[in-house]
């Protein structure tokens, strides 16, 4: 059933799994059972084997805390196409990189998952800063793309999207490449997040505070919509709600102003 409130609580990093564990038992209250965590012995070698430890640097706050309560199994919080993302793989990686002696593996770009395509997931340690790094999508040490601006905003992206599809009983998916996209853009000009903004305002739903360059959420009670902008262009639109009769209307008008298609 919807919710009241539709989003998480914003709190200090100490929080994090508090909030996101509220959050997700309220579409499953199953998931606390299904979770598992990382060893301090594995987070440790973890550390060590990435070379953050040469650097005198740490996984941030946020991951750890993930890995703490959810490293070795999150109970399917994380989404395809990311595949691996358990501590165990990771130091797999690691191991056979060493074992291999791979010189593509960069301790300025720690892994914390991987795709189905191959590529990787990391954070990105290369400006030196001691704030939460950024997560990119990587190949072997090499930077290609925006992921996320911070490892717990792409927890509560990932939440947000596991929670809208239970929750709601109707949901309608949507997508547009980048040359569908900027042709739509092209007559109206702005970008698609300015379209989405306005989308918002106009339906009465409320952006979510984990929003980023590359995510839009907003919801409503009854109605919800989970956006990802990728970096090197297109769109993939979620839309889900209560009543089919909104989700369609809304749907027709990101499909107007966005060039989206449905997928399914």
């Amino acid at each position: 059933m919807p919710i009241a409130d539709p989003f998480p609580a914003t709190g200090p990093v100490e929080t994090l799994f508090e909030r996101l564990a509220d959050y997700v038992s309220r579409s499953d209250p199953q998931w606390r059972r299904t979770i598992r965590g990382a060893s301090s012995e594995d987070l440790a070698r973890l550390t060590q084997m990435s070379g953050l430890q040469d650097l005198g640097r740490q996984y941030p706050p946020s991951y750890l805390i993930y890995a703490q309560h959810l490293g070795q199994d999150d109970g399917g919080l994380i989404a395809p196409p990311l595949s691996h993302r358990s501590i165990d793989w990771l130091l797999g990686l690691y191991e056979e990189a060493e074992q291999f002696e791979y010189d593509e593996m960069s301790p300025e770009a720690p892994l914390v998952g991987s795709f189905e395509t191959g590529d990787q997931l990391s954070l990105d340690f290369r400006d030196g800063s001691s704030g939460e790094p950024a997560v990119y999508v990587t190949s072997y040490g090499e930077f290609i793309s925006f992921y996320a601006e911070s490892w717990e905003k792409l927890l509560f992206q990932h939440a947000s999207l596991r929670a809208q599809r239970r929750q709601f009983p109707v949901t309608l998916s949507f997508s547009a490449s980048q040359a569908g996209l900027r042709s739509a853009l092209g007559s109206r000009g702005g970008s698609a997040a300015e379209v989405l903004s306005q989308l918002a305002e106009q339906e009465g739903l409320m952006p979510a505070w984990f929003n980023d360059r590359a995510h839009f959420c907003a919801a409503a009670s009854d109605v919800q919509v989970w956006t990802k902008l990728p970096e090197e262009g297109g769109i993939v639109i979620v839309a889900s709600g209560a009543a089919r009769e909104r989700v369609d209307g809304m749907a027709q008008r990101l499909a107007a102003q966005l060039g989206a298609e449905p997928t399914r």
